[in-house]
């Protein structure tokens, strides 16, 4: 082997294992999708609202107005730790109901359905990382 080439080659590989340690390293993170579903004759407002476990400052507020038989898609959550509070209004405002849950790294979805029984929350979580 000559110079030039062991020189090319040595280039060619600093650069990609500097790139594998840095990778190593990175966590992606993937947002929670949330959905509210009004299965009663009636139109609902919904708010939700999160905060951040660890410092309490606000990290999520949408609201929607569902009407009967609809499923609205709102804007997706942070999978961080976060406290979620969900409010389902009546038309006129009155409060109907409040449901709350925490939220993760493993959250994957979060279902509101509100029926004729009253307002209930699913939490979806993904399978735990399978140990190396």
């Amino acid at each position: 082997m000559n110079r030039r080439t062991l020189l090319r080659t040595a280039g060619a590989t600093v650069p990609v294992a500097c790139l594998a340690g840095c990778l190593s390293n990175l966590s992606f993170t993937t947002p929670v999708e949330v959905q509210v579903r009004n299965r009663i004759d009636e139109s609902r407002n919904v708010r939700i609202t999160a905060i951040d476990g660890e410092d309490g400052r606000g990290t999520y507020e949408q609201s929607v107005a569902v009407t009967p038989g609809e499923t609205a898609g709102l804007e997706r959550l942070s999978n961080t730790d976060q406290h979620v509070r969900i409010e389902v209004l009546s038309p006129d405002g009155e409060e109907v109901d409040i449901e709350t849950l925490t939220v993760g790294e493993r959250s994957r979805a979060v279902t509101v359905s509100i029926t004729d029984e009253g307002v209930s929350v699913d939490h979806n979580e993904r399978d735990p990382p399978a140990d190396d």
